[in-house]
């Protein structure tokens, strides 16, 4: 066999084998997210509720979050905000949320204590304050549909699970921005079976985002609080791998339909905010990342390439190619959720992985040059 053609078919096997991992993925996911759609609308017992909120320099989003929060129908909730050295309008925003109901207090943080970050130190003060059996640690910049409080804790009940995080709503942000945060959406869908954040005992498999953190107090108060990663800058993440250390149980799903989010508006706000997490949960981002994100993104865009020469191919070889565009697409297409990205902006994945590139490259820079990612006025990963 000539070496050219058996180098062409095997990156087209390998390039097929990927694309139905990935629609097989990404299905297993969907179905997963139906299932737990069900458990949010079974009536359950509805404990009280206290919504935690850390704001720094939030004056612009603030005041439609809690909004949206005030008018929820959950019976029996508190809503406690944190001021976390606020230096713009962020405390004339929320007390002006306070008058509109008595739901809402604020409390004024402490500096930040030593070998803790700043959202780790807040939350802690945020849990400690707290008289909930369940917390919703929530953003500032999250908008919450009505009625989305009870769907919440009804799967959370329903699923006996003792935290529960999701995917929210994507709003604002440039096109290029939104390019980054994809991949956020896109790799999780794509190559992570969800149900296993739930049914795996392995703390590698949890998966929680900060935006949307429902967690039963009792199991918070068992993981030792935030005190446990509390020079963490993915935070999140790193509470979802304690609280499986412990036995607790997670659930991950999506969340579009009661929460959105508004995370980073311009690129480089997208690429700092996403790479500084990238530098936490891999502390040596050395080579064998960008090799594999970069062959990732020639297998996905080989069939493509090789489909122009299709006059010089065996009939096989077309249809080879041809069912796995099918499969690459389609997988793309369930895995992009189109109410926040527009429906035909999963045909844009070759950019959406090129974006993924470039924020490894990025943070592997950032880490090698000895650089430090500056978030919110705070400098995070000291060398």
């Amino acid at each position: 066999m000539n070496p050219a053609r058996y180098i062409i078919i095997l990156t087209l096997s390998a390039s097929f084998l990927l694309a139905f991992y990935q629609l097989i993925t990404v299905t297993i996911n969907r179905l997963h997210f139906f299932k737990n759609s069900r458990l949010s609308r079974k009536n359950a017992v509805l404990p009280k509720l206290s919504i935690l909120i850390p704001a720094r320099d939030e004056e612009d989003n603030i005041l439609p979050c809690l909004e949206s929060l005030i008018n929820q129908d959950y019976p029996d909730y508190e809503i406690i905000v944190l001021n976390d050295q606020s230096t713009d309008n962020t405390v004339e925003k929320v007390q002006l949320a306070s008058r509109l109901s008595s739901r809402v207090s604020l409390i004024n943080g402490m500096p930040l204590k030593r070998g803790w970050r700043g959202k780790s130190w807040a939350m802690e003060q945020l849990r400690k304050q707290a008289t909930g059996e369940v917390l919703l640690f929530t953003d500032a910049d999250t908008v919450h549909r009505r009625g989305s409080l009870i769907k919440a804790v009804n799967m959370l009940e329903n699923s006996r699970s003792d935290a529960l995080s999701g995917l929210a709503a994507l709003t604002g942000g440039t096109t290029t921005a939104r390019l980054i945060i994809a991949n956020m959406y896109s790799m999780l869908k794509l190559f992570m079976p969800l149900p296993l954040v739930r049914l795996s005992r392995k703390p590698g498999n949890a998966v929680m985002i900060g935006q949307y953190f429902l967690v039963r107090n009792e199991i918070l108060k068992k993981a030792g609080g935030f005190t446990s990663v509390a020079g963490e800058t993915s935070e999140d993440m790193k509470m979802g791998y304690r609280i499986k250390e412990i036995g607790g149980k997670l659930l991950f799903t999506e969340m579009e339909q009661f929460f959105s989010c508004r995370m980073y508006d311009q690129f480089r706000e997208a690429l700092n905010g996403i790479g500084k997490n990238i530098v936490d949960n891999w502390k040596a981002p050395a080579a064998s990342i960008l090799p594999s994100v970069f062959l990732l993104l020639f297998l996905q865009t080989f069939p493509f390439v090789l489909i122009l020469e299709m006059h010089q191919l065996s009939d096989l070889l077309v249809n080879m190619s041809i069912v796995t565009m099918g499969a690459i697409l389609t997988s793309w297409w369930l895995a992009i959720p189109y109410r926040s990205f527009g429906p035909l902006f999963f045909l844009l994945y070759p950019f959406i992985l090129s974006g993924l590139l470039l924020l490894d490259y990025h943070a592997v820079s950032m880490h090698f040059r000895k650089k430090s990612f500056i978030w919110k006025g705070r400098v995070l990963h000291d060398h």
